[in-house]
């Protein structure tokens, strides 16, 4: 298996995004399933699972204030809550399919950001009060099946963009080096997948 973390910012998240990890081995191991293989919900409990197992505390899906419209206070959901080394956080969650293929011809770094970007313009809804805003994306890297051969080398390359992406942590993983089980329904192989996250400083006030 291939896996990594990075934490520049937040670094206080590092031990959640170990957990991440390991809690997919879990899910794999007991379901012989891939949770990579689903929706933005289900990464989310995911991450919320990770952050129970750092003996933290977890909520996704809740009722908050997003803000004011035309005087009136806006209401919405939050993605997910948890804390992690004595801080609280929050954030909105995306999940990106990023085509990764031999023949792409967009960037995948390029594709990163742009999925994180997405994460953002939701993220700044939250109130800082509530803790630190994260925008959060899970990105799900995709490949012709014609390049299984090269599948290796196309996941270091994976791993080189998100390196070199705006995300400020991230970790990512993939599974071992036979990847005959990887694929999905509609024929693409779909080896793992990373979770990138980049806080969100500016304040929108209620």
């Amino acid at each position: 298996m291939t896996q990594g973390i990075y934490t520049k910012n937040p670094r206080t998240i590092r031990e959640v995004l170990k957990r991440w990890i390991g809690t997919q081995k879990k899910y794999i191991k007991k379901s012989d399933d891939y949770p990579w293989w689903y929706n933005e919900r289900a990464s989310t409990s995911i991450l919320a699972a990770a952050a129970w197992k750092t003996n933290n505390i977890a909520l996704e899906e809740f009722s908050t204030i997003k803000g004011v419209q035309k005087g009136k206070v806006k209401r919405g959901r939050c993605d997910i809550y948890f804390s992690s080394g004595g801080e609280d956080f929050v954030g909105e969650a995306k999940q990106a399919w990023i085509s990764s293929g031999s023949k792409i011809r967009k960037s995948i770094k390029g594709k990163l950001n742009d999925a994180l970007k997405n994460a953002m313009q939701s993220t700044i809804e939250l109130q800082k009060q509530e803790g630190r805003r994260l925008a959060i994306c899970f990105a799900v890297p995709y490949l012709p099946k014609a390049d299984q051969n090269k599948l290796k080398s196309l996941i270091m390359k994976f791993i080189e963009a998100l390196s070199r992406s705006s995300a400020t942590a991230y970790a990512y993983y993939f599974i071992a080096d036979n990847f005959e089980n990887c694929e999905g329904d509609d024929g693409r192989l779909y080896p793992g997948n990373a979770v990138i996250i980049k806080e969100i400083k500016r304040v929108k006030r209620v």
